[in-house]
């Protein structure tokens, strides 16, 4: 009796490591329109609600994925935090930039808090490196990628 179990069990055993059967391959007509990495383009209701929200469908970061831009009315208006604008009120480009990968960063000094100004954001766009204003204070730069 046990050679009959201990046969049943090589056969499972055979069973589990058999290679799964191939997927047939997509028609070209349903293919995803986007290259290999990059992200789907938007489908016409995205588009359709971000054109009603009077923005426009763009490729944004690093992966290229499509994000609704909205332009604010605001733009560079100045501010001393973001309740004063439509999106954040950012600290302008003389702010220097965060360390590069592996390099060590400058070591941490805290001066005394002064009141910072800023200018209200172009739009909707959150990607890229930028320093938020929050009640006259700039927070720490970051960078979303």
């Amino acid at each position: 009796m046990r050679p009959i179990i201990a046969a049943a069990g090589v056969l499972i055993l055979m069973g589990a490591c058999a290679p799964e059967p191939e997927e047939a391959p997509v028609p070209v007509a349903q293919a995803p329109s986007a290259a290999p990495g990059q992200a789907a383009p938007p489908d016409d209701r995205a588009i359709a609600d971000c054109k009603a929200r009077s923005g426009e469908m763009q490729r944004v970061g690093l992966l290229g994925s499509w994000q609704c831009i909205v332009r604010y009315a605001d733009a560079g208006k100045r501010c001393t935090d973001g309740d004063q604008c439509q999106g954040d009120c950012r600290a302008g480009t003389d702010l220097p930039p965060p360390p590069r990968s592996g390099e060590p960063a400058p070591p941490a000094t805290t001066p005394p808090p002064t009141p910072t100004e800023g200018v209200c954001q172009a739009d909707s766009n959150d990607f890229g490196c930028y320093a938020v204003i929050e009640n006259g204070q700039a927070r720490p730069m970051i960078c979303v990628d």
